[in-house]
């Protein structure tokens, strides 16, 4: 699968989710809303020293002011379906906006 069908992969499923849903950056709005971006190039697959599979790397953002979203766990069915593997790699607190954030990290092959 070549890179920019694994990115429309990704896009297409979050646009299932019920909350708004931005690449890269996002406009002025209120919260709940998901970021999401490519980062670079994960460890990918070789044979003969010839790239047989590109894995595409990049971090996936969710705000919200809910605590015990649901939109968090439709979020991880979105990426266990799309993705060939992921993490959760924080949750914070944002005091100056009144944000809870959730960080995911995410590989397509």
């Amino acid at each position: 699968m070549k890179l920019q069908q694994k990115l429309k992969k990704l896009r297409d499923a979050l646009t299932g989710l019920t909350v708004s849903v931005f690449h890269y950056r996002r406009p002025k709005m209120t919260a709940p809303y998901v970021v999401w971006q490519e980062s670079g190039e994960g460890d990918s697959f070789y044979t003969g020293n010839i790239k047989t599979e590109q894995v595409v790397s990049g971090t996936l953002d969710y705000f919200t002011r809910t605590e015990y979203d649901k939109v968090v766990d439709q979020i991880q069915d979105i990426l266990e379906k799309t993705c060939s593997g992921w993490r959760l790699l924080s949750v914070q607190y944002e005091e100056d906006r009144e944000l809870i954030h959730f960080e995911w990290e995410w590989e397509m092959c």
